[in-house]
């Protein structure tokens, strides 16, 4: 008795239930001509009935959606004609972009895509991130790689003794925003103290041949302190890997930044070479 109850009540709140939902497709969809019942076998549908042009676009998501923003960005850039369509069909992502292409609305996307497309350009002019306003800087008469080569060649620093060792001078090269600071002369005495105490704990392995390359960056605060220190690229070679480390932190503190410098701190690269031209 107590089911057949249950059952006569769920009967009376399904009815309830496609009886509401029924109402409110009367009213969203009743008078727009849209609804069509799904036939049986192929027929021609009334909405397409004596159209020659209809341009089907498929779903696929919102990658899809990315998709043909771009795809048909470049149609109209090929100056092809979307607008000879007579009806456009589209389900999911096709859709979207059916329905901004019947709109008009895509057409002004286009001028939103090439705009963006152009933004890096003239946001960099705007505000540079890098080097700004070097042309206020003058033409620099050397080049951080001139200063090495002229400590390289520099009697006092010279290197000791160290056979048939092939050792060139460590490159720097400075990953921070200048702010219109000429940094040459700064990185020329931080180059000469690293160099020094590079070469005084060059390992045993290096003088007898063996090769590599470390890479190393660390960070130099106001103070000519170094906060942070890691090893970039290793160069296999754990003795070869500590001498570069050690040139450097024997080297600490550097040098205060320079005055005009009005950031925190500074980081730099160093490369360090052994028995590699």
């Amino acid at each position: 008795m107590a089911d057949d109850l249950d059952e006569e009540a769920s009967a009376g709140t399904a009815a309830a239930a496609d009886a509401m939902a029924a109402q409110i497709s009367e009213k969203l969809f009743a008078d727009d001509g849209l609804a069509r019942p799904a036939p049986d076998k192929p027929v021609v549908s009334d909405i397409a009935r004596g159209l020659d042009r209809t341009l089907v676009l498929g779903g696929g998501g919102e990658y899809y959606v990315a998709w043909y923003c771009g795809f048909l960005h470049g149609l109209y850039e090929q100056k092809v004609n979307l607008d000879i369509a007579e009806m456009v069909v589209g389900t999911s992502a096709g859709a979207y972009a059916g329905s901004t292409l019947t709109s008009g609305h895509f057409k002004h996307l286009l001028h939103v895509f090439d705009f963006f497309g152009e933004f890096p350009r003239l946001f960099a002019k705007l505000a540079p991130v890098t080097s700004p306003n070097l042309a206020k800087l003058p033409p620099p008469q050397t080049t951080v790689d001139d200063a090495i080569r002229a400590l390289a060649r520099s009697d006092m620093e010279q290197p000791p003794n160290l056979g048939n060792m092939q050792l060139a001078p460590p490159a720097v090269n400075l990953l921070s925003d200048p702010m219109n600071v000429d940094f040459r002369p700064y990185l020329a005495r931080i180059l000469a103290l690293v160099r020094r105490n590079w070469l005084s704990v060059i390992p045993s392995s290096a003088r007898l041949g063996n090769r590599g390359m470390v890479t190393v960056q660390f960070i130099v605060d106001r103070s000519g302190q170094v906060p942070k220190l890691v090893i970039e690229t290793p160069s296999g070679s754990e003795a070869l890997d500590r001498a570069a480390v050690a040139g450097i932190s024997a080297s600490v503190p550097f040098p205060p930044l320079p005055a005009e410098f009005k950031g925190s701190e500074i980081r730099l690269q160093f490369a360090f070479k052994y028995n590699i031209k």
